[in-house]
């Protein structure tokens, strides 16, 4: 019995260090598409960064990012983005990588960049998006956007927001696409808990599990293959408003393994808006 939450997670892996990982150049710097593209991967994506590079046959771009003494951010360029297409995967996971992330788009302005394009796999702030009724607030996830603009990002792409309408935050001259992971996680999923391919591979290097059949004079060995034990999976939405996206998670992962998967929810019945102790409850199981 497997249960899936579906919900955004805060990744808050922040680090300083300097990039570009390894001095090979790859072929792929060969091709004319790849020329004119420079990959940047900040502290809070640092390893999603290299992994990225890793796929694409590329290799990090050089930042040094760091801090003075005073504790203010510090960000040096050090590869020539002059007429390039600049690619920064950053997380604003908090204050520091915000402001990381502004810095660095600001940098590869001033050196002449053709295009700067900001890969956020966590919109920090994304969740202030609203103002609670009469509550002296600000809607900090517009604030963000307005910041990205004026520094002179031009396109977006985001990971799993919070509220896809926050995708209306930025003007018509910067275009935001909202990456969702559901068919990546449905196809993980699925080899996970149903596919017998790789199990197989295992049995083949496993010969323990062997039948011997003696036929006259000679000995055969026949593999005995166990059935896997196929789970019950119900898929479970984090909460009311996830239940589109788990539905959409649930269709995929139903076309691609073949088995019934029932979905579920959790509840969160609160008196008044921001209230932090509740009881929530499972609706569907």
């Amino acid at each position: 019995f497997s249960i899936f939450i579906f919900n955004t997670n805060t990744n808050t892996n922040h680090q300083h260090q300097q990039q570009n990982p390894s001095k090979k150049r790859s072929t792929a710097n060969n091709n004319i598409f790849y020329r004119n593209i420079s990959l940047f991967a900040g502290p809070a994506s640092q390893k999603l960064g290299i992994d990225v590079a890793h796929l694409l046959g590329l290799n990090l771009s050089s930042i040094a990012i760091g801090s003075f003494t005073d504790g203010e951010t510090s960000v040096q360029i050090r590869d020539t983005v002059r007429g390039k297409h600049v690619y920064i995967i950053q997380s604003t996971t908090s204050v520091d990588s915000l402001m990381e992330l502004l810095f660095t788009i600001s940098s590869m302005k001033r050196a002449s960049a053709k295009t700067i394009t900001a890969i956020v796999p966590y919109y920090g702030y994304s969740r202030q998006d609203q103002k609670i009724l009469l509550k002296r607030e600000p809607i900090a996830a517009a604030d963000v956007a307005r910041m990205l603009e004026e520094v002179g990002v031009d396109k977006v792409m985001c990971l799993d927001l919070h509220n896809d309408s926050l995708r209306g935050f930025f003007s018509p001259k910067v275009p935001v696409e909202h990456l969702l992971p559901g068919p990546v996680a449905a196809a993980y999923f699925n080899e996970e808990l149903f596919d017998d391919d790789l199990d197989d591979l295992e049995d083949m290097e496993d010969m323990d599990d062997t039948t011997s059949i003696h036929d006259g004079s000679n000995e055969t060995k026949v593999k005995v293959k166990e059935p896997k034990e196929i789970p019950e999976v119900t898929v479970v939405a984090a909460h009311e408003g996830q239940v589109a996206r788990a539905t959409e998670f649930r269709k995929m992962l139903q076309k691609l393994s073949g088995k019934e998967i029932d979905i579920a929810f959790i509840s969160k019945v609160r008196q008044f808006p921001g209230q932090k102790h509740y009881e929530p409850y499972l609706v569907g199981m």
